[in-house]
């Protein structure tokens, strides 16, 4: 290869210089979805702050009150054996069973024992 050759072969053809110009904008899309991801988070964590910590707002109710609501949600969960056959028929499909997701939201199942169990006393305890 002689030199005049050489020059030619460093000048960016136009197919080059269109393919750069593709990767580089990729590369600014790309970098704009990850920010977007980032401040995404960024907002989902505030927003669990607010939702938690020292400074937490909850509503006072009297202690009859609250026992009061715990009966009832207690006598909800008591069932007949009836009661007990007929959830068991209309839940054998779990995951696609309205009533299974409804009568398990209820309950302290496994999955969400350990969490229960972890809580801090700021957390707020209508977070799922």
């Amino acid at each position: 290869m002689n030199v005049e050759n050489a020059d030619e072969y460093m000048q960016p053809d136009s197919a080059n210089s269109d393919k750069t110009e593709k990767i580089q904008t990729s590369i600014q899309s790309k970098s704009k979805t990850s920010v977007s991801q980032e401040c995404s988070l960024q907002a989902e964590a505030r927003r669990a702050k607010m939702k938690t910590g020292p400074n937490l707002q909850m509503s006072e109710i009297g202690e009859k009150e609250l026992e009061d609501l715990k009966e009832k949600f207690m006598q909800k969960l008591n069932k007949t054996a009836d009661e007990i056959m007929s959830i068991s028929q209309l839940t054998l499909q779990q995951n696609n069973s309205a009533v299974w997701f409804e009568e398990r939201r209820k309950r302290i199942t496994a999955f969400s024992f350990g969490k229960v169990c972890k809580m801090k006393r700021t957390t707020n305890p209508k977070i799922p």
